[in-house]
């Protein structure tokens, strides 16, 4: 019936990739249309209120009165990629050491088939479900533009689609290492869950403290959306250590993956 892993592991995912793009979608569109209640005048009294080691976790007045600050921080912002980063891992750790662990993966190494071939369309497989259900938040930004009546800069809108794109499908390169590596369950889920939370945690207290500054330069958040990409542009630099990160992990995990004992 399927002429490739590619397109059955695709099939096999068609609905959880569905859930997600229309959560995402859904998410962003509910959020775009609070715009003209959260950016009313009161909210200039409500931030100054707000104490200077708390303001760089709430944001600036322009997070919540500009439709470039808004989408930025509101749909870009924590709100939306802590629900992305987890699907993310949720897919990676289903279509590898999940199978494994029910020896799926074992009865497929059996069939002529190289480990290679199996390494590549799993990922080839993860990307493509990530990036389609990250790219529909751009569907939600526009019902939601509508909604409020507003327009937004299409340019840095694709940008700041694209740099979400590469957030979660870094998330998910991290993890599949990981998997592909260990081989354990586990290990894989305690790890890239422990590292995902304190990149959450450590990026969203680093701007308050000082302390944090250098631990913030190992979170995969210090390069995302920072600056906002919605109102400075993509920053070429973060992009490259992003993409870097995901191109070693996946050349690690591939040389041990291809001479890693898989039990049968």
């Amino acid at each position: 019936m399927f002429k490739s892993l590619y397109t059955k592991t695709l099939f096999d995912l068609r609905w959880l990739l569905f859930g997600w793009a229309a959560g995402v979608a859904f998410v962003a569109a509910i959020t775009m249309a609070l715009y003209t209640s959260l950016s009313q005048s009161g909210i200039h009294s409500i931030l100054a209120t707000v104490p200077d080691s708390l303001k760089p976790l709430i944001g600036s007045v322009d997070d919540y009165t500009t439709i470039p600050g808004f989408i930025g921080q509101q749909i870009f912002g924590p709100n939306l990629y802590i629900m992305t980063i987890v699907m993310a891992i949720i897919v990676t750790i289903s279509v590898t050491v999940t199978q494994e662990d029910d020896r799926r993966l074992q009865t497929l190494l059996s069939l002529p088939i190289t480990r290679a071939s199996v390494f590549l369309q799993k990922w080839f497989a993860i990307f493509t479900i990530v990036t389609l259900a990250s790219a529909s938040v751009i569907v939600g930004v526009y019902i939601g533009l509508v909604s409020v009546d507003k327009t937004a800069d299409p340019n840095r809108l694709l940008e700041s689609v694209a740099a979400f794109i590469l957030i979660n499908v870094t998330f998910a390169a991290i993890t599949f290492a990981l998997g592909m590596f260990s081989g354990k369950r586990g290990l894989t889920v305690t790890v890239a869950s422990a590292y995902t939370v304190a990149c959450l945690i450590i990026s969203e207290l680093a701007p308050s403290t000082d302390k944090l500054k250098l631990a913030d330069k190992f979170s995969l958040l210090h390069y995302y959306n920072n600056p906002q990409v919605m109102q400075h542009g993509l920053n070429s630099i973060h992009m490259i250590v992003l993409g870097s990160v995901c191109l070693v992990a996946l050349i690690l995990s591939f040389v041990r993956f291809k001479h890693r004992n898989i039990g049968t």
